[in-house]
């Protein structure tokens, strides 16, 4: 109703008074269609359509859980709409998430079948991705790399699984392929500067691994995880004055941390700074009591100050705790030949010989598991390799993947109840423990 109508009909009913209340119900009608029309189009139009694109920010910035919430106030809107259940579908694989990836999938070409005729998403393409999220690589790896071949538009995204998949699979050598791909594509990529930074430390390229760490954190700022790494690997190659610059940062945002804490430590030990060294590893391990690093890092300080009994059972503590530790195992190796116990450094370089032809031993299994996936021995054995060699989250994961076979499995149950025992994680342990004595 135009406003020249309503004041047409004020001026009716101030002539004629029996017509205010005619007047004021049409009114209110008005105002009522008015007010539903714009809930109408504000809870099926405008807001939703923000909400979607609040969704493509959150994914270019990698936030899965933030877009999903989005996307999913988007379906509520929208039940009947392919190409956001579509996204949501990805979005939710992307996360991690794949139940939920799969019933939205599911929905999206159900909703498909009933528009005959019409061009929606390719679903074929998810599905197989999907696939290899859930362990079944193998299967779908031949259709993907057909895909990259034809320069499928999802291109970046078939790289992001591949990639994945073979890192966490220890296919290092191929996953680096995906990832120059990748980075071919886009070189100041964050994530894929992230995982080849992995890919270089697992293959024992410390420079390679700095560098694109270094990259990745030009790209973006504010990862400290990816900063804390960065001081780790520069002080562990003997570059203190370079490892300031980023654990500077990190002594602000994350000093209280143990692991930065430790960092300072050797930090200040290598700039020559002892005291200062001796009391900030005597601070964290009052707060944090036995761990094996900051034990280390004082063994380290002892044997600098010529106090070699000391630093003996410092360094032969933390190897206790922490044998897979390559810079323990390494320490204690010099200190043991200092003290001229040649029998005992033997066995050191025993063990550490012993983890190189372990290391060297991982291609060969790895072609295994994809060759008998279902095998938990072979996980078994390579994640102990990992475990022994310093990677514990991922000899961590290949154990777990060993239960997910045979949940019955004895020796992964035995050697998860060891590293957990040595870690402090009683509770874990002990979960593990029951099973194998009751086995």
């Amino acid at each position: 109703m135009s406003v020249h109508l309503t004041q047409k009909l004020l001026r009716v009913v101030h002539r004629r008074p029996g017509l205010a209340l005619f007047a004021l119900v049409v009114l209110c009608l008005f105002g009522l269609a008015t007010y539903r029309g714009w809930v109408h189009a504000r809870t099926a139009f405008i807001e939703p359509r923000a909400r979607w694109q609040a969704a493509q920010v959150a994914i270019d910035r990698r936030d899965f859980s933030e877009a999903i919430t989005h996307l999913k106030a988007c379906v509520r809107a929208w039940p009947d709409d392919v190409p956001t259940h579509f996204l949501l579908a990805r979005t939710e694989r992307r996360a991690g998430k794949l139940d939920e990836a799969e019933e939205h999938l599911v929905a999206c070409q159900r909703l498909m079948a009933r528009q005959e005729g019409a061009i929606g998403p390719d679903t074929n393409l998810e599905w197989a991705l999907l696939k290899a999220e859930r362990g079944g690589l193998a299967e779908v790896e031949n259709h993907l790399q057909t895909r990259l071949r034809e320069s499928h538009p999802d291109s970046l995204l078939i790289l992001e699984t591949l990639s994945w998949n073979t890192m966490w699979s220890g296919r290092l050598k191929e996953a680096h392929r995906y990832l120059e791909m990748w980075l071919k594509r886009q070189p100041s990529d964050h994530e894929a500067l992230v995982r080849r930074g992995w890919v270089f430390e697992h293959l024992f390229n410390g420079p390679g691994a700095i560098d694109d760490y270094k990259a990745a954190l030009a790209s973006q700022p504010d990862d400290d995880d990816v900063r804390l790494r960065v001081t780790q690997l520069l002080l562990g190659a003997n570059q203190p004055a370079d490892a300031f610059e980023y654990l500077q940062p990190l002594m602000q945002t994350r000093g209280s941390e143990p692991d930065v804490a430790v960092c300072l430590a050797r930090y200040q030990r290598l700039m020559g700074e002892i005291e200062q060294s001796e009391k900030t590893l005597t601070k964290l391990l009052g707060s944090h009591s036995g761990n094996p690093q900051a034990t280390a890092e004082l063994g380290m300080l002892a044997m600098e100050k010529g106090q070699m009994g000391e630093a003996e059972r410092l360094l032969r503590d933390a190897y206790a705790k922490d044998p897979q530790n390559r810079l323990v195992t390494y320490s204690l190796g010099q200190c043991l030949e200092k003290l001229g116990k040649r029998d005992e450094v033997k066995k050191i370089k025993e063990a550490m010989e012993r983890q190189e032809t372990a290391a060297k031993r991982m291609d060969q299994l790895i072609q295994d598991v994809m060759k008998h996936p279902y095998d938990p021995s072979l996980r078994h054995e390579v994640g102990m390799i990992f475990l022994q060699n310093g990677f514990s989250e991922d000899g961590l994961r290949w154990l777990r993947t060993a239960l997910q076979v045979d949940p019955s499995h004895r020796a992964t149950h035995q050697s998860l109840a060891e590293y957990f025992e040595r870690s402090g994680k009683t509770e874990e342990a002990a979960r593990h423990r029951i099973f194998v004595q009751q086995r």
